[in-house]
């Protein structure tokens, strides 16, 4: 019964997972911690990653290749906000904009 209730306790303690597109277990840079901490941040990711992932599937060859290096520099561009959340936001608002498929 003490096993169940420190389980039961622990799960408590644990911050409630939003849905990345990363896994938060994982989380190590200053941008993901915030993104895993901040709900309005973690609906921006979810937002932002099926509609990248809705146009890279629908691409092939250089144009696909092109896509993959423009979200690559942009995660360069998040990862430099740091825990700056506002930061982070406005690298997703201007991500989602510079995207088809709105």
């Amino acid at each position: 019964m003490r096993f169940f209730l420190m389980v039961s306790a622990s799960l408590v303690l644990i911050p409630s997972a939003q849905a990345q597109s990363f896994n938060c277990a994982n989380a190590r840079a200053p941008d993901e911690v915030a993104i895993c901490e901040d709900g309005r941040l973690s609906r921006l990711d979810e937002r932002l990653s099926r509609r990248f992932y809705r146009l890279r599937d629908g691409l092939y060859g250089p144009e696909r290749a092109r896509l993959d290096y423009t979200q690559s520099r942009w995660l360069d561009a998040r990862h430099r906000c740091g825990f700056n959340r506002g930061c982070i936001a406005a690298t997703y608002r201007a991500r989602i904009a510079e995207l088809p498929g709105g």
